[in-house]
Formats: C-alpha cells, sequence, structure tokens
C-alpha cells in the first residue's frame, strides 16, 4: 500500500485541477443558447468529477486508517525481538494518521531505547566472550610454560591433594602421569618433602621456605633444593602451596672440589715451606760445619722454593684463564723442538723414580702455529703428570706424527691407569683420580693443559686409559703451513 500512496496523492491533484478548470472554462463562454447548453454541461461536469474525487478520497482516507490500526495492534503484539524488525516496516503506515502522531512517537522513542539496551547487551556478551577466550589463552600457556621448565614443580590444595605438576616432576618422583587429584602423602617419595608443603600450606601468609634434599642411591645421589611458597586467596586465606625443586648436585660437586682443592693447595704450600724453614733453621744454628753438606742444604732449599714457585704460577695461570686475560703470542716454529725441551725440564724427575723416557719423534719438519711458553707448559704439565703417576722402573713414551693437515703428539706411560670414570673428568678443575692419593698435587695441570691445547690453540687433548696397563694423552694441532 506504501506505493498507491504517491499515485493516489497525484490523481487526487489532476482532478481537482481538471474540475476547477472545467468551471473557469463554463464561466467564460459566452451567452449564446448553444454557449448556455454548453456552459451548463461543462459545469455539472465540473461538480460532478470534483464530487467523485471527494468521495474517492474519503474512501482512501478509511483505507490509510484501517491499515494504520491494524499495524498499531500488530506491534503491540509483538515480543522486543520482533518489534526491533517489524518497526521499520509497520511504523509509517501508523504515522500516516494525525490522531496517532503522539503515540508513535512514544513508541518510536521506547523502541530507540530499547535497541540501544538491546544493542549494548550484545556488545557486552561479546566482549565477555573474548574475554573469557584470552583468559582461556592465558591458562594454557602458563599450563604449557609450567609443563615445559626443567625444574620439577608441584601443587597441592587446602586438602594436600596435586593440583598442578609438571613433566620434571614426574620424571623425578617417578610417576608414569602426572596423579592431578590424588593426595601428596600417597604419591610422593619424599616424606621431608609432603611435610615441608603441609606445613607450609597450614601456616599460610607471605614468605618462602626452603629445604635441601637427598635423592637416589649413595652411588648416583642427587641434591636438591626445594623452594615452598603458600598460595592465598585475597583475603590471605591459604588454598595450597606449590614447591618449586632446583638441582645443586653440580654446585654441591663445585663445592666439594673446591674444598678438596683448597686442602691440597694448602698442603702443596706447606709442604717446601716446612722444608725451606727447617734446613734455614739447620743452617743458621750453625750445625753444617762441611761446605758439601751446606751445598746440599742450599740445593734442597732451592729446589723446594722451585717447587712452591711452580705451584703459584699454576694458580696464577688458572686465574688468568678464568678471567681471560692471559697474553698470546703465536708464531710458526717446530713441535719437535718444543717436545725436546719438556723432556730435558722433566729428565731429573724421571731419572729420580728410575723411569725411562723413550722419545720417538718424527723426523719430518712439523710446524706449528703457537705461544712457544703455553705450548711447552702443556707438554710439561702432560708428562709431570705421566712421571707422578708411573712406578719406579717404568717407561715413558713421547711419540710426535703427520696426519694430513694435522699434527700429532702422545705421552704415553706405563703408569697405574685411569678408570672410565676418571676419564671422563680428568681435566676438570680441582679433581684428582680415585687412586691419585698416592701422588702430590693441585689437580690443575691436566686441565691447564687442555685450556692451552683446545682454547688457546684450537686443537684438542683426549686420554684413553685401562687400570693396571697405563694412560695415553694424545693433542692434535693444526698444522702450520710455511709460505
Amino acid at each position: 500500500m506504501q506505493r498507491v500512496h504517491p499515485i493516489s496523492n497525484r490523481v487526487l491533484a489532476g482532478g481537482i485541477a481538471l474540475s476547477v478548470l472545467l468551471v473557469i472554462v463554463a464561466a467564460w463562454l459566452p451567452d449564446t443558447s448553444l454557449s448556455a447548453t454548453l456552459r451548463l454541461s461543462l459545469t455539472c461536469a465540473g461538480l460532478g468529477m470534483a464530487i467523485g474525487l471527494s468521495w474517492w478520497s474519503y474512501w482512501l482516507l478509511l483505507q490509510h486508517q484501517e491499515e494504520a490500526r491494524c499495524a498499531l495492534a500488530r506491534l503491540t503484539q509483538m515480543d522486543e525481538m520482533d518489534l526491533l524488525s517489524g518497526c521499520v516496516d509497520e511504523l509509517p503506515k501508523v504515522s500516516a494518521l494525525n490522531k496517532w502522531s503522539d503515540v508513535c512517537e512514544g513508541l518510536a522513542t521506547k523502541l530507540a531505547e530499547s535497541a540501544k539496551l538491546t544493542f549494548g547487551a550484545e556488545s557486552g556478551k561479546a566482549e565477555a566472550e573474548l574475554r573469557v577466550h584470552q583468559l582461556d589463552n592465558q591458562r594454557r600457556r602458563a599450563t604449557d610454560v609450567v609443563a615445559a621448565l626443567p625444574v620439577p614443580i608441584v601443587a597441592i590444595n587446602q586438602y594436600d591433594e596435586v593440583v598442578l605438576s609438571n613433566h620434571a616432576a614426574a620424571e623425578l618422583f617417578g610417576w608414569k602421569d602426572v596423579p592431578l587429584g590424588r593426595a601428596l602423602g600417597e604419591v610422593s617419595p619424599s616424606a621431608q618433602l609432603t611435610e615441608l608443603l603441609t606445613s607450609v600450606r597450614c601456616r599460610g601468609g607471605p614468605g618462602t621456605r626452603t629445604l635441601e634434599l637427598n635423592w637416589g642411591e649413595d652411588h648416583h645421589q642427587r641434591h636438591y633444593r626445594a623452594t615452598c611458597r603458600s598460595l592465598s586467596e585475597r583475603q590471605e586465606q591459604s588454598v595450597g602451596a606449590v614447591v618449586v625443586m632446583e638441582n645443586i648436585s653440580d654446585r654441591r660437586a663445585l663445592q666439594q672440589r673446591n674444598a678438596e682443592f683448597v686442602s691440597a693447595a694448602s698442603h702443596e704450600i706447606k709442604a717446601p715451606l716446612a722444608g725451606i724453614k727447617a734446613y734455614v733453621e739447620l743452617l743458621a744454628d750453625g750445625d753444617v760445619h762441611d761446605d758439601a753438606s751446606r751445598d746440599e742444604f742450599v740445593q734442597v732449599i732451592d729446589d723446594q722454593a722451585e717447587r712452591l714457585q711452580r705451584l703459584i704460577d699454576n694458580l696464577l695461570d688458572l686465574a688468568r684463564m678464568e678471567a681471560g686475560v692471559e697474553s698470546v703470542r703465536k708464531s710458526g716454529g717446530p713441535l719437535n723442538e718444543v717436545l725436546e725441551e719438556a723432556l730435558r725440564v722433566v729428565t731429573p724427575a724421571a731419572e729420580q723414580k728410575q723411569l725411562q723416557l723413550v722419545s720417538d719423534l718424527s723426523p719430518m719438519y712439523l710446524s706449528v702455529m703457537a705461544d712457544r711458553d703455553m705450548l711447552l707448559q702443556a707438554a710439561i704439565n702432560l708428562l709431570s703428570n705421566a712421571v707422578k703417576y708411573t712406578e719406579a722402573g717404568g717407561q715413558i713414551f713421547v711419540r710426535s706424527r703427520l696426519e694430513d693437515s694435522l699434527i700429532s703428539f702422545e705421552v704415553q706411560d706405563t703408569g697405574i691407569g685411569l678408570s672410565e670414570e676418571d676419564c671422563r673428568r680428568v681435566f676438570e678443575k680441582f679433581y684428582r683420580a680415585s687412586n691419585g692419593n698416592m701422588a702430590p698435587g693441585t689437580g690443575l695441570g691436566l686441565t691447564l693443559a687442555k685450556h692451552i691445547v683446545e682454547d688457546v690453540h684450537g686443537g684438542r687433548l683426549s686420554v684413553s686409559s685401562e687400570l693396571g696397563t697405563g694412560t695415553v694423552f694424545r693433542v692434535t694441532l693444526p698444522r702450520h703451513v710455511q709460505s
């Protein structure tokens, strides 16, 4: 019906204009008998047309009123969502009536307010759903992070039930699956850990408690530091506890090696000092009357002073190595000359133990780019180690070879040998082999040798050994090609 209204309005306007035109034409006709008849006819036609148009307009108005009334009735019966969707079609019909205009305006206002509230509710719902989605993603990410952490983590609720754990904890405790919902006392292999978590949960409040635990058998024991904290709500009421376990086995081992090093270094320092002090006192008391004895005492003092100097040098070299401030001066030169000098240095100690030094050096010119003094120190350390751990009457072999683009040399002894565990750890700082009590030392010589060969010269130092047979230390270095 909305499309009929503009057409009917135009027809009505045209009809009225035509009626008026007929009346005007009739009025202007001349006063003749024919004109009088024509004037009467035109006037009657115009009046008849006007009357017909008036009745037609009245009929249209009644139709519009009925449509508006029906539309208003339908609007009053709709619910809120149907009202919003139907108002666009029905309100124009209702607004066609003047007497309903106030009602229509009020209804339109209410509809606008309802639409605003509805759209606001829909927007709030969408925002809430987005927030829930974001929180769910954050929870998933937090769970993934906890699961991927390499340190064991366990959390309990107020009933001492496991509510959170990760793969590291499952591996440590021997769980096949994370026992969520089970009592900690039933699944924890450590009564100390269970007691720690329970006590922290019961105490509540801020702050942490720590406990060091030993885990495993004696030979494969691991050390852990358990750090526990209470889980609280906003009202500071404890709702559980969480523990993070840090593996401190390496730290404890380092502390033990440091203590052993301090003990060994103290012994090594005290021994030459005691010898020097004893012989100085003999000389000072005048108990030596012949020159030969005096010269012998002076030589002993000198030897002990050199021994002390070597220890101090090793300590200083270690300090420079750890600080990275060592001065390196490389130049091309023959490897065999370095090895021959190292043999001369250790010959007195070898002869004192009746050891045979066997030199099997390559006749080829083996040139290496090296800091000569540092490489000499590494060779001396390897040979001195062989002298220490080879029993009297044994042999020590020194070999050098050219292998493609590499140059190698070996120090082999017929000494007491090393176990597999000793071979894995022999280059560690302060480490003394399990059979190392038979020979004095600080455990620094091989560490320094490995640092010189690998870190300074880009080579490789390896060891192979068998208990009761002997040990072979093998060094490989890049070959220096002279231009």
